[in-house]
C-alpha cells in the first residue's frame, strides 16, 4: 500500500482490538512517512528489534550495487543531439534513463523539468530519482566553471566539437 503514494517506508498506525489476532475488525488511522523507530529498539514489553537495520537493508540490499553509470557529455556543439542518441539507446535496454539537455530533464523519456537544464541541480535531480538506472548528463562548460560538476565523477566522458572558444572560456 505505501508504494502507492510514493513512499519505501512507512508506519502504520492501526486500532484494533488485539494485535495478538488477525484483524477482522478496526481500521488504519493514518501512515507515517517518518515512523519512529525508538519503540522497536528500546520497548516496554517484549524483545528489542533492530529495525533500522531491517529498513536500511530492505531499501540497499546487501551486495547490490550502489552507484548508477554516469555518462556526462560537454563541448561546443553538438552535446544536446548526443545526449538524446546516448540517452536512446540506453532506454531500449529497458533501462530507466535520466537526462538533462538544455531542453529539460527527461526520466524514463518523459519531460519532467523544461528548459535548460544543463547545470549541476539539474544532475542532482536525476540522481537522486530513485527510477532512473543510468545517467546521461548534457554538462554546460559555463555551469562547470561556475558550481561544477554536480557529481563526483562520470564511468563515459563525452567532448564534442571542441573549438577554440571551449578553451577560451577556461576549460
Amino acid at each position: 500500500m505505501f508504494w502507492l503514494i510514493g513512499l519505501d517506508v512507512c508506519g502504520v498506525d492501526l486500532v484494533i482490538p488485539d494485535i495478538a489476532v488477525p484483524m477482522t475488525s478496526g481500521g488504519v488511522i493514518e501512515l507515517n512517512a517518518s515512523p519512529g523507530l525508538r519503540m522497536h529498539h528500546y520497548p516496554s514489553a517484549g524483545m528489542p528489534r533492530d529495525v533500522g537495520q531491517a529498513v536500511v537493508d530492505s531499501i540497499y540490499p546487501p551486495g547490490a550495487p550502489s552507484r548508477i553509470p554516469i555518462i556526462s557529455i560537454t563541448g561546443t556543439n553538438g552535446k544536446t543531439t548526443v545526449t538524446r542518441m546516448i540517452g536512446h539507446v540506453l532506454s531500449k535496454t529497458n533501462l530507466c534513463v535520466g537526462m538533462t539537455t538544455t531542453d529539460g530533464i527527461y526520466i524514463g523519456g518523459e519531460r519532467v523539468v523544461e528548459g535548460d537544464t544543463t547545470g549541476p541541480q539539474s544532475a542532482q535531480v536525476v540522481l537522486s530519482d530513485p527510477a532512473v538506472e543510468a545517467a546521461v548528463l548534457e554538462t554546460a562548460r559555463g555551469g562547470i566553471l561556475r558550481r561544477g560538476l554536480g557529481y563526483d565523477w562520470s564511468d563515459i566522458g563525452v567532448l564534442t566539437n571542441i573549438s577554440d572558444d571551449f578553451f577560451l572560456a577556461g576549460l
